[in-house]
């Protein structure tokens, strides 16, 4: 019996030794080529390689933003304190390892031979009880590389020895003093090599050693605060090596290359080229600089923005660019640690290894943050490269970068540059008090196409300022980061479009067979509803649509609502656009397949249109002029609306007219207006008549000022102010607005009573003027808006576009247009 258990016992030990022999062989033979990956994986380096941005350009091919390659001085940290590197980067690291201290590098510097010396009282016994066995092995590694291999084999041997005397120093171990020597030597070649760096760099000695200094300060935090993360992310039972991941995190975080000094001399580049040795750590690396040619930097400045840094945080608390690059990271390791991952755990792996090395954001990235520059990020950017590679600098993997898409917009740089250039004159030449002129913005369109030519708003900064002074811009008084062709002004509040709605309700109207053009009302100069008197501009007795148009009167308007009803006002203003955003960028189909979404960095403002309750009685008769519940528009929806007018239906605008490898962005779905040719003939007769004889009559008289004010250019045939006159048509308009000036802002300071009122004061009226020219077949849709003018729109919108007009860039684009 007792030797059937013997024999049974044998066999269960036989069993369970063969079974680990053959686990033993299946890991040596065939798991072999994995876990050397895995292996190698654990030990590699990730070096990420900066993507090329995509260039912006205009119609005609002028590059508004464009890259250029530079030379750079960059520093990494992990070359600088390896294997080959400083001396004094080192015994930084040692000390580090041995107490958790690091000194400041001018510290280190500047006291190698000091320290060299400090690390012989080392004890040997002292090195042989670092724990855990990581850290010590790492404290030898140093040794090696500042003492040498002879010490380092002579150490490692005394530490195996158990009969070793405890307080034999390292300056007693075999091979310290040649060791230490050399050590001396290095730190002073690569001391003067640094010397010599900071001349041909532009910075001195001191300067080189601080700027490290910042670098590894600032590696040190990240990885701290990276493991405070990681800590407060953790199960209570979760087991932790904290000195293992913070090895890992340096390790991570000292490979990024720190730009130094951005476009380098060539003696900067030989002086590296020749002293590569002494200089490791530092590097001469060719980078993407966004440049915004000369010619054109101001132009459209606001409209195609700037880049910065990456958002720390979103808009209402939500994560930024930074918050989400490290929750992937977070993520991407802790799949990393799971040794059986199902069929989804690995996909997930697999789609956030190519976000974290390809896609998110790092500190030192740039991305767009204000105008075409953010809105257009997914479609510019591009993608990193990288270059994994092992300890020895062998290339493990490698990915190129992938260069962002070239952007070909519909704008014309000549004409935006026209636009803006008229727009200053309006902030120059307003004669009240002496006071600065008046903000507003100017839109030019082909309303064929939908195509914007021209998108401008004033004020605005230069190139310089929203590079230089931006976080200042943000509080400035004039609200010159205000795009006001597309959103409200420093007021915070969109325009009413006042009487350029007029002939929109009214073509509508004429389409339903509300009305006839022979309808008629007594206009005496007012009309009173329910106790409050409703002003017009003048007396217009007997008169029918199109005098009510021509003369802008509103006490006919007035009376029309009233007859059509509230919903049917509301009806025509959605048709043409009102109430929504036009989808410039945001919803524009083609552009949101490339990821351009709706919080873009070039928003378009738009207040919903409230069509579910009906307006009624003086609300609903105050729509009819473009005010009451119509009370918020831009500038580009109505220069939209009137260019469809125009044109006989609606093109929704586009700024986009290609983008590289997708070709020709394709363009909008027009909007049909119902209207027949009789119809249209009716409103358009009427905006014809508005310049004539009505509202706007002063056009002709402005536009032989303003033939006077600019020479014409050699070459460019050129438009009598006679003839040019009866091409345009259009609305001028006078939007009443309520509320208080802002404190601080710029209407504040020019009206300081109005700063004291309550919200619902009066405040001074914007002015309009939009409409298309020519009569026929239209080419150029506008809209000028100006704010808070307290005059008509005939008065202060009119002669700006006459001025606009006779811009050479204007002049050259209507004789191109308009010849057969």
């Amino acid at each position: 019996m007792r030797q059937q258990r013997v024999t049974v016992v044998a066999l269960v030990l036989l069993a369970g030794l063969a079974g680990i022999e053959l686990r033993l062989m299946r890991l040596q033979v065939v798991e072999n080529d994995f876990w050397q990956q895995e292996s190698l994986r654990s030990t590699r380096v990730l070096q990420t390689l900066p993507a090329e941005r995509g260039w912006l350009l205009d119609r005609n091919g002028e590059p508004l933003a464009r890259t250029e390659e530079t030379r750079d001085l960059v520093f990494r940290f992990r070359d600088w304190r390896q294997k080959g590197g400083a001396v004094s980067a080192q015994l930084m690291s040692l000390l580090w390892l041995l107490d958790g201290q690091r000194p400041s590098v001018p510290e280190v510097s500047a006291g190698v031979a000091a320290l060299l010396d400090a690390v012989g009282r080392i004890t040997v016994a002292e090195i042989g009880a670092v724990q855990p066995r990581q850290r010590r092995a790492d404290v030898l590694s140093y040794l090696e590389w500042v003492y040498g291999e002879t010490f380092d084999t002579s150490l490692r041997k005394l530490l195996k020895d158990e009969t070793l005397d405890p307080w034999v120093t390292v300056s007693q171990v075999r091979g310290f003093a040649e060791g230490r020597a050399a050590a001396q030597r290095r730190a002073e070649e690569q001391d003067d090599a640094l010397a010599d760096l900071g001349p041909v760099a532009g910075l001195s000695r001191r300067e080189l050693l601080d700027f490290i200094d910042g670098v590894v300060r600032r590696s040190d935090e990240r990885v701290e605060a990276a493991l405070a993360r990681e800590t407060e992310a953790a199960d209570d039972d979760r087991p932790a090596d904290p000195f293992r991941r913070r090895r890992e995190l340096h390790t991570e975080f000292d490979a990024d290359s720190i730009d130094v000094r951005h476009e380098v001399s060539h003696d900067c580049q030989t002086l590296l080229a020749v002293r590569a040795g002494a200089l490791r750590g530092f590097a001469v690396r060719a980078e993407k600089q966004r440049v915004y040619p000369e010619r054109w930097a101001d132009t459209g400045a606001l409209l195609v923005g700037r880049l910065g840094a990456p958002r720390a945080s979103g808009p209402g608390g939500a994560p930024g660019d930074i918050e989400k690059a490290e929750a992937n990271r977070e993520r991407l390791a802790a799949l990393a640690a799971i040794d059986d991952p199902t069929d989804a755990e690995q996909q997930e792996y697999d789609r956030l290894s190519v976000l974290v090395r390809e896609v998110d954001y790092r500190a030192t990235d740039e991305r767009g943050i204000l105008g075409l520059e953010s809105a257009l990020e997914p479609v510019l950017r591009g993608k990193r490269g990288w270059i994994s590679t092992l300890p020895n600098d062998d290339v493990a993997e490698s990915m190129p970068p992938q260069r962002g898409l070239n952007v070909v917009l519909t704008l014309d740089v000549e004409l935006q540059e026209a636009v803006e250039r008229t727009l200053d004159h309006t902030l120059e030449r307003d004669g009240a008090g002496g006071a600065r002129g008046w903000p507003g913005a100017i839109v030019l369109l082909d309303p064929r196409t939908g195509e914007v030519l021209a998108l401008a708003s004033a004020p605005r900064p230069t190139r310089a300022e929203l590079m230089t002074r931006y976080g200042e811009l943000l509080q400035d008084p004039w609200g010159a980061l205000c795009n006001r062709a597309l959103g409200p002004g420093d007021s915070g509040n969109l325009p009413p479009p006042g009487s350029t709605f007029k002939p929109l309700e009214a073509l509508v109207a004429l389409r339903d067979g509300l009305i006839s053009p022979h309808d008629t009302w007594d206009c005496a100069g007012s009309i009173t509803v329910g106790g409050s008197t409703l002003h017009c501009t003048g007396a217009h007795p007997g008169a029918d649509l199109r005098e009510a148009l021509v003369k802008s009167c509103n006490v006919w308007f007035y009376r029309f609502a009233d007859k059509v009803g509230g919903a049917e006002v509301l009806r025509a203003a959605e048709l043409f656009g009102y109430g929504r955003p036009t989808g410039l960028l945001a919803g524009n189909e083609a552009l949101a397949s490339l990821g351009v979404r709706a919080e873009s960095g070039l928003p378009e403002s738009s207040v919903k249109l409230d069509v579910d309750s009906v307006p009624v009685g003086s609300e609903a008769m105050r729509c009819g002029i473009g005010q009451a519940r119509i009370d918020d528009v831009t500038p580009l929806q109505v220069a939209v609306a009137l260019g469809a007018v125009g044109h006989g239906t609606l093109r929704p605008p586009q700024l986009v007219q290609s983008i590289e490898g997708y070709g020709d962005v394709p363009a909008r779905t027009a909007v049909d207006l119902g209207c027949t040719p009789g119809e249209l003939a009716i409103v358009r007769d009427a905006l014809d008549a508005v310049v004539d004889s009505g509202t706007a009559a002063g056009l002709a008289a402005e536009l032989a000022v303003s033939a006077q004010r600019h020479p014409a250019e050699q070459g460019t045939p050129r438009l009598e102010p006679s003839r040019l006159a009866r091409l345009v048509a259009g609305k001028t308009g006078t939007a009443q607005v309520s509320g208080r000036a802002r404190a601080g802002g710029w209407l504040a300071q020019r009206y300081p009573e109005l700063a004291t009122q309550s919200r619902d004061a009066m405040l001074p009226d914007h002015s309009w003027f939009a409409g298309y020219l020519p009569r026929e077949n239209p080419c150029l849709a506008f809209a000028v808006l100006l704010e808070h003018t307290g005059r008509h729109g005939g008065d202060a919108c009119v002669p700006v576009l006459a001025d606009l007009l006779y811009e050479p860039a204007v002049q050259r684009y209507l004789a191109q247009t308009l010849s057969p």
